[in-house]
């Protein structure tokens, strides 16, 4: 009888044993359920302020690259124009080969580039003593990518502004051009020449211009 007695209580204890226990396991599943959302806030909010603060350096970065453009802006004195659709028929025959460089065509001095491709169109050698710019241009064919163009500008025989740039990819034809104005240097009245290069070989004979009334000079 004990042991039937016995073996009654423990049947009857079972569903309250399971029942305890499943309270348990809900408690403990609301707990970790809990502590997840917590976690997950707290990602979120290190994940927002993490945010804010890549933002923030941006900003701050693009603030930096402004100063320093302001501080040492590009030189911008160097143009490439244009290509063999929109510049002239067949290299003219003056022309200097530079390890298959040739340079020519739309060549010379002027106030002035064409907008659509950077060429000389109106070469001129005399400049008024109030000129804005002068600009140095050349016709170039054939070029490869590597080359560094330079330029040097004399007045009365001395240098007086030197300047290179490297093409970074290979033309078949092109206009490239170089130019000085006050900005850079005092533009005054006399004998000017300017040199061209490509990989420090001279591409032509100087070029000569005049700014200004120049003593000597006969007046038409």
């Amino acid at each position: 009888m004990l042991f039937l007695g016995a073996c009654a209580d423990i049947v009857a204890d079972t569903p309250a044993t399971l029942q305890a226990e499943r309270q348990m396991y809900i408690a403990e599943a609301t707990s970790i359920a809990r502590e997840a959302e917590i976690l997950g806030q707290e990602v979120a909010a290190t994940a927002a302020a993490a945010a804010t603060y890549v933002a923030q350096m941006e900003a701050i970065n693009d603030q930096l690259v402004a100063t320093l453009r302001v501080a040492d802006p590009p030189p911008a004195r160097r143009g490439v124009g244009g290509g063999a659709s929109a510049l002239g028929s067949a290299p003219p025959g003056d022309v200097t080969a530079i390890t298959g460089e040739r340079f020519g065509g739309f060549s010379g001095t002027a106030a002035s580039t064409r907008e659509s491709d950077g060429c000389i169109t109106e070469p001129q050698q005399a400049f008024a003593a109030d000129v804005g710019r002068v600009y140095a241009g050349v016709e170039a064919f054939d070029i490869r990518a590597g080359v560094t163009m330079g330029v040097e500008w004399y007045y009365e025989g001395q240098t007086v502004w030197t300047e290179t740039f490297t093409l970074d990819q290979p033309e078949t034809q092109i206009c490239l051009w170089f130019y000085i104005d006050p900005s850079l240097l005092d533009l005054r009245e006399g004998r000017w020449s300017v040199q061209l290069f490509a990989d420090n070989i001279a591409v032509m004979a100087p070029m000569a211009f005049t700014i200004g009334t120049v003593a000597g000079d006969t007046m038409e």
